[in-house]
């Protein structure tokens, strides 16, 4: 497998921490405290399981998404192109680099020195070219090219799906919670003591 030259040791533990985190609060969020305590409060322990396994099945399929398109080679360009280049020699016309796509054509990559295939583009940051490079993504840590660019998507559809099963079978209990802090607010403004009953202390603490 060919390795791919990535950026910094600080940038990739940036982002590395950042989406970590926002795996580990979403994990935690919706098993720790919707699961746990929302929904048996509100009578509701019957759709622990299924809500359960339709977050966790979605959300752990987000992270081996992910983590194939981060650790994955992009599709740096093979050797095997090289030696092409060298057997068919002045055959293969190669064609100066430019910004938009040129079908049908190699062209000269003046950072590597080599001709490199069609659609086939020079990251700075990487430091190599990648086949059908789309870009350079941050919170990768890595280009998105020919040979990671499904799982880059994947990540993206089921991190969405992810969020709207979250928020589709939280949102009774949210609306709820927005009730009852609008009322508590209400009697608070009154002078009131509004007395709590035990599922509303559940859904407040």
């Amino acid at each position: 497998m060919e390795l791919v030259a990535r950026p910094g040791s600080s940038c990739v533990a940036l982002s590395s921490a950042v989406i970590a985190g926002l795996f580990i609060v979403e994990a935690g969020t919706y098993n720790a405290v919707f699961i746990r305590r929302v929904l048996p409060a509100e009578g509701k322990d019957h759709l622990k399981l299924p809500f359960a396994l339709t977050f966790n099945v979605l959300l752990g399929l987000a992270l081996l998404s992910y983590m194939r398109a981060r650790c994955g080679n992009p599709g740096t360009v093979p050797q095997r192109w090289q030696e092409f280049v060298g057997e068919v020699g002045d055959l293969l016309p190669i064609a100066p680099s430019r910004f938009e796509w040129q079908p049908g054509k190699a062209t000269y990559c003046s950072s590597c020195g080599v001709p490199r295939p069609e659609r086939a583009h020079h990251c700075r940051i990487c430091g190599v070219c990648i086949l059908r490079m789309d870009h350079h993504c941050p919170w990768l840590s890595n280009c998105v090219g020919f040979r990671n660019h499904k799982y880059f998507l994947l990540s993206v559809v089921y991190s969405f799906l992810t969020c709207v099963v979250g928020l589709c079978t939280s949102l009774p209990e949210l609306v709820r919670c927005v009730e009852l802090l609008a009322r508590r607010e209400d009697s608070s403004r009154l002078g009131r003591r509004w007395p709590l009953t035990v599922v509303d202390h559940y859904m407040l603490t």
